[in-house]
């Protein structure tokens, strides 16, 4: 395989600028990852200790980052994340999870 296709096993995502947590006792990381969960999906805070609040870590590897057939793991996880942005009250301008099985189809 080229190395082009080779998959990282972590991605870092950014919380978009101005997000803020569904209740008053929580964290924006909390608050985002729960939503993300209640959405089928579990992904992990940050770590680094100067930014850590700031994204989420999404891990994949293995059969997780085929997207045919039974294992849809990429798209499961951006779909949780689209429905946690959309409970949080951000306004998505397209699908993830079509411009992702849109690139998957040319392979």
């Amino acid at each position: 395989t080229h190395p082009l296709l080779y998959a990282n096993t972590l991605t870092g995502v950014y919380f978009p600028a101005n997000l803020k947590p569904l209740a008053e006792n929580q964290t924006l990381s909390e608050s985002f990852r729960g939503a993300i969960k209640r959405h089928g999906a579990i992904v992990s805070g940050g770590l680094h200790k100067d930014i850590g609040a700031q994204y989420f870590r999404v891990g994949h590897m293995g059969p997780s980052i085929f997207g045919h057939g039974a294992h849809k793991h990429v798209q499961q996880v951006v779909k949780a994340i689209e429905g946690a942005l959309k409970d949080h009250g951000y306004e998505l301008p397209a699908s993830g999870v079509d411009a992702y099985e849109k690139i998957l189809a040319k392979y």
